[in-house]
């Protein structure tokens, strides 16, 4: 018997479409602008899921994801479940470069790119709705620097 679709593969799939997307949007986005803004790629040790309350970060850029939101809906045996799962890069804001914005929207870009590009790569039936949201401050992290973040919420119905 095949092994059931669940949240847990799922996240696996999140995690493995970045892992092997990200950082070529990345570099694609460095190499179209030429410019003086040079975007750092994500280690691969550098993806946190679903909690990072003991983790200290030393790392710049990392991407924390996690499911967000689960709304279930259904009677009886059949269900369906409305899933959304948010995406984030932090990168360190040194306030030394007066153009951090700029690096952000291109990360906000590369994140886009990754997933609406490989929107039906999940191994369920269910596609990917992309939705971005504006750069924003990143708190939370266990470290004294500053940190900017660009995320977008992946949103699906499984069944």
């Amino acid at each position: 018997m095949a092994a059931k679709y669940d949240l847990e593969v799922l996240m696996s799939d999140i995690q493995t479409i970045m892992a092997n997307n990200l950082n070529t949007k990345i570099t694609a986005i460095n190499a179209e602008k030429a410019d003086s803004i040079s975007l750092t790629t994500v280690d691969s040790d550098s993806y946190f899921f679903q909690t990072m309350d003991e983790t200290t970060v030393n790392k710049n850029p990392f991407v924390y994801y996690g499911i967000n939101e689960i709304e279930t809906d259904g009677i009886g045996p059949v269900v369906a479940k409305n899933i959304t799962i948010g995406v984030i890069i932090v990168y360190a804001d040194t306030h030394q470069d007066l153009l951090i914005a700029n690096y952000m929207l291109r990360y906000l870009r590369a994140l886009e790119e990754t997933f609406t590009d490989n929107w039906n790569e999940t191994q369920s039936r269910a596609k990917l709705r992309v939705e971005s949201f504006a750069p924003f401050q990143f708190e939370g992290v266990n470290t004294s620097n500053m940190h900017r973040a660009a995320a977008v919420a992946l949103r699906l119905t499984m069944p």
